[in-house]
């Protein structure tokens, strides 16, 4: 019981970095996920923040965490199809100024989080 917790928590504090890092890096996040429309862009980053962080608090607060799993399943088996994508087009990930060698990690690590919540 203890492991899992541990486990939730460290989820819950990669989602919660995941949203800081979004509002902080939006020029990153607009090049890998564009949007026709600027400001559906901005109003869809800004949402996503919000959800991506309250996913987070959600895993980490024990009361929170059973409802908290299956929207984080979501959110990441949701945005695998554009990790995959980005492996056929590396400038995609060249242009948000990420090395293109980071695309095998990400999708490895993003089906690990989806395993482990």
């Amino acid at each position: 019981m203890v492991a899992r917790t541990s486990v939730s928590r460290a989820a819950g504090i990669a989602f919660i970095g995941a949203s800081s890092l979004q509002c902080a890096k939006r020029e990153v996040f607009v090049e890998l996920v564009p949007v026709r429309s600027p400001a559906a862009a901005r109003r869809i980053q800004a949402a996503m923040a919000a959800a991506l962080g309250a996913i987070g608090v959600a895993l980490v607060v024990p009361a929170l965490r059973r409802r908290a799993r299956w929207p984080a399943v979501a959110v990441l088996a949701g945005s695998l199809p554009a990790a995959v994508r980005q492996v056929v087009r590396p400038a995609q990930l060249q242009g948000a100024g990420l090395p293109p060698e980071l695309t095998p990690v990400r999708i490895a690590a993003q089906a690990a989080m989806i395993a482990v919540v």
